[in-house]
Formats: structure tokens, sequence, C-alpha cells
């Protein structure tokens, strides 16, 4: 498992937030659809708790939050690449299907297996 305090730091959501998610992807049933997840914290908790035993997609629609209080990004789309990168070393075999349109530019789906 990924240690949740580490995905805190690129997350909105609190680390207790973050354990329920891991939760419920480990021991609930059928695929995920994680919309909205701005740079990626939700997916790699959702992906730690499946570790590939489930489909799971991720939408985003980009954009920038220069000014959030606790997660700035000039480049949402950009941030949440480089964390499939990151999930996509740390979650061997944890499929996990992206999806997104930045600001009109429609960018391909990959998945990080």
């Amino acid at each position: 498992m990924i240690d949740l305090s580490e995905v805190r730091k690129i997350s909105m959501l609190d680390e207790r937030v973050l354990d329920r998610l891991q939760v419920l992807a480990r021991e609930g049933e059928g695929g995920i659809l994680d919309i909205g997840a701005y740079i990626g914290g939700s997916a790699i908790a959702l992906a730690s708790g499946h570790q590939g035993r489930r489909k799971h997609a991720v939408i985003e629609a980009g954009g920038s939050y220069p000014k959030h209080p606790y997660v700035p990004t000039d480049d949402i789309m950009t941030d949440l690449l480089g964390t499939a990168g990151t999930l996509r070393m740390r979650l061997r075999g944890a499929e996990v299907t992206y999806s997104a349109a930045s600001q009109g530019r429609e960018r391909p789906s990959f998945s990080t297996r």
C-alpha cells in the first residue's frame, strides 16, 4: 500500500478521506469512475486500494488553479499526467485509464498499464 501521508501532499482531500477511498476501492465491487481528479491524489488512493483488480477511469477537465491554498497548479493536466507517471511506477499492475480535455484541446486517453 502507498503511504497516504505522501499522497496528501498532492491532494485537496484530507488523509482520512483518502483512507476511505482506499478502503472502498479494496473492499467494493465493480469499476471505479473518478471524476474531477484535479492532480491525482484520489486516483492514487483508489488505485492503491484496488491494486489492479478492477477497471478504474479518471476524468479531468483541466485548467489551472494557481491560487489554490494547499495544492496550487498552473496546469492541472500536466500535473495529473505527472502523477499518473508516479502511479505507473509505484503501482505496477493497477490499470487506470485517464481521459481529459484541457482548455478545448483534446488529450488522448491513456492507461497506466
